[in-house]
C-alpha cells in the first residue's frame, strides 16, 4: 500500500521490464481468420487496343505484334500500288510478298482461336491479303462486309460481330480503293463511305491516314478514279 491508502504498483518482471499488456486474443483471431487488412488487388488490366476486350500482358503483346507485321506489309503494298497508279502501270504483288503475309495471317489466325475477338482482325487482313493477290472479289467483299457492319448478329452474342471504329475505317478505305466499281455503283457510295471513314479517323486523331483518305475524296470529287488495278 502507498502512503494515503491506494494501491501498490505491480512489481517489475524478471530483469527490470514492466510486463507487456495482454494482447486481444480476439483481435488475433479475427486477424488469422481474413479480418485484418488485404493487400490491395492488381489494378485490371486495360483494354487491348485493338480489339477492346481484356487481354493477359503475354496475350496482349502477340496480337499486337503480329497485326503489327501484317499492318506494315499492308502499308508496304498500298505504297507499291500508289506509286503504280501515278505511272498508269499495274503493280503485282510478288509471291514473295504474298507468302510473309500469308505466315503473319496464319500466326493471327491460332492466336484467335484462343481469343475469338481477334477474328475481326484475321477477318479484315484476309480481305487484304486477296486484294493483294487479285482474288475473286466476292468473297473479298463479303470479308470486308463483316468489319462493315455495326450490329451484332442478333441472338448469337459473338464479339467478332462487333467491329471497333477503327476496324469500320479501314474496312471503308480498302473497299472504296480497291473493290471493282460494280460492288460500289450506286451514286456517291463511295464519297460517302470515305467521308464516314474521315470524320472516324479524326475522332481516332489518325491524321496520316486521314489525309490519305482526304485524298480519295478529292480525287473523286475532280473525276479521278480511286480504285487501284
Amino acid at each position: 500500500m502507498q502512503p494515503g491508502g491506494g494501491p501498490s504498483p505491480a512489481p517489475p518482471a524478471r530483469g527490470g521490464l514492466a510486463a507487456a499488456p495482454p494482447r486481444d486474443g480476439g483481435a488475433r483471431a479475427r486477424a488469422g481468420a481474413g479480418g485484418g487488412s488485404r493487400a490491395p488487388l492488381p489494378a485490371a488490366v486495360p483494354p487491348c487496343p485493338l480489339t477492346g476486350a481484356r487481354l493477359s500482358p503475354r496475350q496482349a503483346a502477340q496480337l499486337l505484334f503480329c497485326d503489327l507485321l501484317l499492318v506494315t506489309r499492308t502499308n508496304l503494298w498500298q505504297q507499291q500500288m500508289s506509286v503504280s497508279q501515278q505511272l498508269s502501270c499495274v503493280y503485282q504483288a510478288s509471291a514473295l510478298e504474298l507468302r510473309g503475309f500469308q505466315q503473319d495471317l496464319s500466326s493471327l489466325r491460332r492466336l484467335a482461336q484462343t481469343f475469338r475477338p481477334a477474328m475481326r482482325r484475321v477477318f479484315l487482313h484476309e480481305a487484304t491479303a486477296r486484294l493483294m493477290a487479285r482474288a475473286s472479289p466476292t468473297r473479298t467483299h463479303q470479308l470486308l462486309d463483316r468489319s462493315l457492319r455495326r450490329r451484332g448478329v442478333q441472338g448469337t452474342g459473338e464479339p467478332e460481330s462487333h467491329p471497333t471504329p477503327r476496324e469500320h475505317a479501314e474496312a471503308l478505305l480498302l473497299a472504296c480503293c480497291y473493290l471493282p466499281p460494280s460492288f460500289l455503283s450506286a451514286p456517291g457510295q463511295r464519297v460517302g463511305m470515305l467521308a464516314e471513314a474521315a470524320r472516324t479517323l479524326e475522332k481516332l486523331g489518325d491524321k496520316r491516314t486521314l489525309h490519305d483518305c482526304q485524298q480519295m475524296i478529292i480525287k473523286l470529287g475532280s473525276g479521278t478514279t480511286v480504285t487501284s488495278g
